[in-house]
C-alpha cells in the first residue's frame, strides 16, 4: 500500500527529492513545486535515478488551486500542435487583505497559431464556478463543471459528464495501473506539471511587472521512454 503525506507546497521538494534518491514511485500533486526553478531540479533528479534508467510559495492559493485550472485549459487546447500557449500578459491584484500576495489574475494568452483569448480566476470576490468557452468558426464548445456544451451551425449537444466529484481518485487509479503494467501515462508526466506550473508562475510574473508579455519555453513535451 503506498505511503502519503500532506505537506505544504514549499516543503514538498524535499520529501520528493528523497523518495526518488530511495527508487519510489512518486505521485505528487501539483503544484508540482513552489517554482519553476525548483520543479526543473526535481525532473531532472526524477531522470537520473536508477528506476528512471532501468526499468513558502508565489502566488498563495492562485498557485496552489489555479494550477488545476490552467491544467484543464491545456488540456482542453492540446488537439492542434498549435494550439500551445507561447506568450502571455496579465495584471494580478489582491482584493482580500487575508489572501496575500494576490488573488485575482486576469490574463491574455497567445497560442503560436496566433489565436489569443481570456484567462480570468480570483478567489477574492463573490463569483463562483469554473468555467471554460472556447470559439471557433463554425461553432463554440463550453465546459462548466461536469456539463459539455457543443454548438455547431446553430445546433447544440449538451453532454454530461459522469465524474467523482473530484480528479484526485481517478489519477491515483491510473497512476497505479499504469505502474502494474510498466508503462507510462502522458497526463501524469512530470513535464506536463512543469508546463502547467510556467503558464501560471508566468502570469503571477507578470503580473508582478505592470502587464509585462512573458514568453513560455516549456510548452512542447517529449515524453520519456517506458
Amino acid at each position: 500500500m503506498p505511503d502519503g503525506l500532506i505537506l505544504p507546497i514549499a516543503n514538498q521538494k524535499d520529501y520528493i527529492r528523497a523518495a526518488l534518491e530511495a527508487g519510489k514511485h512518486v505521485l505528487s500533486e501539483k503544484p508540482v513545486a513552489k517554482n519553476l526553478e525548483e520543479a526543473h531540479e526535481l525532473i531532472t533528479c526524477d531522470t537520473e535515478t536508477d528506476w528512471r534508467k532501468n526499468p513558502v510559495h508565489q502566488g498563495g492559493f492562485l498557485l496552489d488551486g489555479g494550477v488545476h485550472y490552467v491544467a484543464g485549459l491545456r488540456r482542453l487546447l492540446e488537439s492542434q500542435p498549435s494550439s500551445k500557449v507561447c506568450r502571455l500578459s496579465s495584471f494580478t491584484t489582491l482584493l482580500q487583505s487575508h489572501l496575500p500576495p494576490v488573488d485575482t489574475i486576469n490574463a491574455i494568452l497567445k497560442l503560436e497559431s496566433g489565436v489569443s483569448g481570456t484567462y480570468q480566476q480570483s478567489v477574492g470576490t463573490s463569483l463562483t464556478g469554473s468555467e471554460w468557452t472556447v470559439g471557433y468558426e463554425h461553432g463554440v464548445v463550453s465546459v462548466a463543471g461536469s456539463k459539455v456544451v457543443v454548438t455547431v451551425a446553430g445546433n447544440t449537444e449538451v453532454n454530461i459528464i459522469e465524474d467523482e466529484r473530484t480528479g484526485v481518485p481517478p489519477v491515483v487509479r491510473i497512476w497505479a495501473e499504469a505502474i502494474a503494467a510498466g508503462i507510462t501515462v502522458k497526463d501524469l508526466e512530470p513535464e506536463e506539471a512543469l508546463a502547467d506550473l510556467e503558464v501560471l508562475e508566468l502570469m503571477l510574473r507578470s503580473g508582478e511587472s505592470d502587464g509585462l508579455s512573458m514568453s513560455c519555453q516549456y510548452q512542447h513535451i517529449v515524453s520519456n521512454p517506458n
